[in-house]
């Protein structure tokens, strides 16, 4: 049977229209791991031929069925790296790491080559290097191949356009119509509501060549104060006239080549948004929604590669406040896993510790189908950084700004 997320309906071809794996095919090993200084005396032997890859080949992977599970660190097991070791057409070694060990059980790992590598490529071996602990180990391999990733463009059917305005340069991707989406059903989405009564936010000038951003409430009263010529890491706040501290000391938009200047090279309030922009190409736009300074970070020019927060410093007694949130993040350069069912083996129950139980002949779990790798999310690459943060008071002196 195929590890999950491999199956197919009847008729369907095949998901593993490449190379078959390099060498012959043969039944999946057990690969003992143990401390190296445990380990009998090395025995010189011939060393196999290299396996050339096929030609074109932009990806390597292989089936492994591992020892732990990444997110439990289990002390009992070190993390055991794997490298592919290639050769390049001018004799040049190509390690490609593959990994740690994360999965405890059958799944994927999968390698783009780095691109414009002169062939022919060759496959010299595969190295592991961690797993210090004392008892032994086992690690089961399968399908190790080189192939050519065939990745055509994604197709999507038009959605429904968002409901609010997308930031100056935002692709609106496959929402472009005809209709709407119910949802985010403000503008303001994730803000938290004014539960306090009538309030008043206003902006104002400040002598000192800065702004002051406040918000009147029967709970008090609250001032950003921001400094245009010096940037994000001059923004501070008070409450009821007592300091809280610098909100994003060190904040600053990194790029591919640091200028040697940052200068302020223009300034607009209008509508209660202030517009400030620098001469890297970096704007910023902050604005007062009822207690919150909601700030945008922009920069188009193809050069801005991060945005840094900084941090909070300056507080007084401070004090977390968790603040609930959802976050996906798709990582180009991590492996992907591909479980499947654990084979029929006895091992130690979840999370404890100890030395799992193993049998001198192990027996090996049936080898997967042949498959090609899962993709991962592709990733897109714009010349544009864009960034909207509302600052949330994860640290708050004493007293504390109402929430």
């Amino acid at each position: 049977m195929a590890p999950r997320g491999l199956r197919r309906r009847r008729g369907q071809p095949a998901r593993d229209p490449h190379p078959k794996p390099l060498g012959p095919p043969r039944r999946a090993a057990p690969l003992p791991r143990r401390r190296p200084d445990q380990l009998p005396a090395a025995r010189p032997t011939p060393a196999p031929a290299p396996i050339p890859l096929p030609e074109g080949a932009d990806s390597v992977q292989l089936w492994l069925h591992g020892n732990r599970w990444e997110w439990e660190n289990p002390p009992d097991t070190p993390p055991v790296r794997l490298t592919v070791q290639l050769r390049d057409g001018s004799g040049n070694a190509l390690p490609i790491a593959l990994g740690p060990v994360r999965w405890k059980e059958w799944w994927l790992v999968h390698r783009k080559l780095p691109p414009g590598l002169k062939g022919p490529l060759l496959f010299e071996r595969l190295v592991f290097e961690g797993g210090s602990q004392p008892e032994p180990r086992d690690l089961f391999l399968d399908s190790l191949r080189g192939y050519r990733e065939n990745l055509p463009p994604l197709k999507f059917a038009p959605r429904p356009e968002r409901n609010l305005r997308l930031f100056t340069g935002q692709s609106p991707g496959a929402n472009t119509g005809p209709g709407r989406l119910p949802f985010p059903t403000r503008e303001e989405t994730i803000l938290p509501r004014q539960l306090a009564g009538e309030f008043t936010n206003e902006v104002g000038s400040l002598s000192t060549g800065g702004y002051r951003f406040t918000y009147r409430g029967s709970d008090g009263v609250l001032h950003y104060d921001f400094l245009p010529a010096a940037g994000l890491p001059s923004l501070r706040a008070t409450f009821n006239a007592q300091p809280i501290g610098q909100l994003m000391l060190g904040a600053q938009v990194l790029r591919t080549t640091q200028t040697p200047t940052n200068t302020l090279t223009e300034t607009v309030l209008t509508n209660g948004i202030l517009s400030a922009r620098y001469d890297d190409g970096t704007q910023l736009r902050l604005r007062l929604w009822q207690k919150s300074l909601v700030l945008d970070v922009i920069n188009q020019t193809g050069q801005a590669t991060e945005f840094s927060c900084g941090e909070v410093a300056g507080l007084d007694n401070p004090a977390l406040s968790r603040c609930p949130s959802s976050l996906t993040v798709t990582d180009p350069d991590r492996s992907s896993a591909s479980p499947s069912p654990a084979p029929p083996r006895s091992s130690s129950p979840s999370g404890s510790t100890g030395t799992a139980p193993t049998a001198p002949n192990p027996t090996p779990p049936p080898p997967p189908t042949p498959a090609p790798c899962a993709s991962t999310a592709a990733c897109v690459t714009t010349p544009a950084l864009q960034v909207s943060a509302t600052p949330c008071s994860n640290a708050s002196s004493s007293p504390s700004p109402p929430v």
